[in-house]
């Protein structure tokens, strides 16, 4: 049982060196492997863990148990041994052998200085400004200075009432208390966000009635330039039919003329006096229906400056303005004359677009000759002046037309 109880085991150890300085360590310290015994001597490292175990010093173990335990015997045992004076004589050999050399060199502490920092003395704080503290302190102070919003993005302000509150009068009684005057309250980033949101959204339903107030423009105009060429149809004179040879039952428009030939009543007074009844004439006339032309009159003065080369004449513009209904397939029919070298058995046309590019990068077609087409176009058709207008009504039927290869006659 002693020897168990010897080699038992606990957190801390309280050992002694050479030179009678006692000291609680944990196990960790002493530098050897398996059970350490009470009474045996060990390589035990001193103070900091992270110096070298080449500086371990040779000790003795005298007790165990846990780190309380150890440290108040270490304590109890400091004050009670006092140093002692180192007598001049010399000690006196004793007649006992030297115990065996320990194979562990036994090495002199080294003490390590502690390293102490100078702490930076504290600035004494300035005063830089005073002013005067916030009314509320529970009210919100946005760290940034709020933006100045331009004019054209400023909410409107809210007009004052026409009637102005009723200020009670004091009584003479009481004493007249000074109200305060409200100080101007500087807007919150919250709340200029949302009011940057709601412009922005009110900006947008804006631009969405513009665009809604152009298309509808653009489609009445339409409207405007089919009634006008309506009334531009061709007028029909009227001729007399033709006298037949042989007599034969007058027809129902012979019948409404007057009769010149009829004796009056102051040739035969015999003739009964009756009421004259106007002839009814039909609502609806029996025509021929007719079909509305197209035929537009564009003073040709106009195009003086073009070249002779791409000037077209008034035939060929009313030709091609005849055999089209939109300004897209007018401008189509204009094609053949300004660009002459896309009519081709090649089918050169589709490696052209109008602007060229795209996703098979096709190249563009000329744009002198694209000028002088549209001013033709503009000219005949007004309501395609606005880009957007020209864009979708002309540019995309030219595309498609240029996609589509010129079929081979069998």
């Amino acid at each position: 049982m002693s020897s168990r109880a010897a080699t038992r085991e606990y957190s801390h150890f309280l050992v002694k060196y050479d030179d009678g300085i006692r000291y609680t360590c944990p196990r960790i310290k002493i530098m050897t492997e398996g059970r350490v015994r009470v009474g045996s001597r060990y390589p035990v490292m001193y103070g900091n863990s992270t110096s070298s175990p080449e500086s371990a010093e040779v000790a003795e173990v005298i007790d165990t148990g846990d780190y309380l335990q150890m440290k108040t015997r270490e304590t109890e045992n400091s004050e009670v041994t006092s140093p002692t004076s180192s007598s001049p004589q010399s000690p006196v050999a004793s007649p006992v052998a030297s115990p065996v050399a320990s194979p562990y060199v036994i090495r002199k502490r080294k003490k390590m200085p502690k390293t102490t920092t100078s702490k930076k003395p504290r600035q004494e704080a300035v005063l830089l400004s005073m002013e005067e503290g916030i009314h509320d302190p529970y009210a919100y102070r946005s760290p940034s200075i709020s933006p100045q919003l331009p004019l054209h993005l400023e909410a409107p302000s809210p007009t004052p009432s026409p009637t102005s509150p009723i200020v009670p009068t004091p009584t003479p009684t009481s004493p007249i208390v000074p109200t305060p005057t409200p100080t101007e309250a500087e807007p919150t980033a919250f709340t200029i966000q949302k009011t940057l949101a709601a412009i922005y959204k009110q900006l947008e339903i804006y631009n969405a009635r513009q665009t809604e107030m152009e298309r509808i423009i653009l489609s009445q105009n339409q409207k405007i330039d089919y009634l006008v060429a309506m009334q531009r149809q061709q007028s029909f004179r009227l001729t007399a039919p033709p006298t037949p040879t042989t007599p034969r039952t007058p027809t129902f428009h012979q019948r409404q003329l007057p009769d010149f030939d009829t004796p009056t009543r102051d040739e035969r007074p015999d003739t009964p006096v009756t009421p004259s009844i106007p002839p009814v004439m039909p609502l609806f006339l029996p025509t021929t229906p007719t079909a509305p032309t197209t035929v537009r009159s564009v003073p040709m003065h106009l195009f003086a400056d073009i070249p002779e080369g791409v000037r077209l004449s008034e035939n060929d513009l009313n030709q091609a303005a005849s055999s089209s209904t939109t300004p897209g397939a007018f401008a189509v029919s204009l094609l053949k004359y300004l660009f002459q070298e896309l009519f081709t058995a090649d089918n050169l046309r589709v490696y052209f677009s109008y602007r060229g590019g795209g996703k098979l990068n096709k190249r563009p077609l000329d744009d002198t000759r694209k000028q002088y087409l549209r001013r033709y176009v503009t000219a005949f058709y007004p309501s395609v002046t606005l880009d957007s207008a020209y864009t979708a009504m002309v540019i995309e039927k030219i595309n498609q037309f240029l996609r589509r290869p010129i079929q081979q006659k069998k």
